[in-house]
């Protein structure tokens, strides 16, 4: 699948009300929005060769308690510019909160990593804690949009 992203960054402190400000706000009003805590964990080698390639793979974690799921991310290709991107994405769901080779298998992983040497060198290189509000946008033309604020820290 190939996702197109724009990221725009607000003020570090917004206020409480913005969550209240977008959905008064034309395109939003009657559409429904669902609220999700994530914690992501990134992964890379320690000389960094999925930086070095525009990769990156990310197992997140959504919900909390006994309501908690994973999911596995492989993204591939350049970041544009100015917040723009356009990559590839891979998800699947995970059992457990490791990186799986196995779902990494019929990706561009397969080309990168044929021998699984760059996959046994994987190790933890940051996490992201946040809380998103999502709100899901449907096209005349049936395309989707996701309109996400995320709101959270860099651990």
């Amino acid at each position: 699948m190939t996702e197109v992203e724009l990221k725009l960054a607000l003020p570090r402190r917004p206020g409480a009300g913005l969550v209240r400000q977008l959905a008064c706000l034309p395109i939003l009003a009657g559409c429904a929005l669902q609220r999700q805590h994530l914690h992501n964990i990134y992964y890379d080698t320690p000389d960094r060769q999925l930086l070095a390639r525009g990769m990156v793979l990310r197992v997140r974690r959504v919900g909390r308690g006994t309501r908690v799921s994973w999911l596995q991310t492989l993204k591939t290709g350049e970041r544009g510019g100015s917040g723009l991107s356009r990559r590839g994405e891979w998800e699947s769901p995970l059992a457990a909160p490791e990186p799986s080779a196995t779902l990494l298998a019929g990706t561009p992983w397969d080309a990168f990593d044929p021998d699984g040497t760059v996959f046994a060198q994987l190790q933890p290189c940051f996490h992201t804690d946040f809380k998103r509000v999502l709100w899901m946008l449907t096209g005349a033309d049936g395309s989707t949009v996701e309109l996400a604020l995320d709101q959270g820290q860099t651990i």
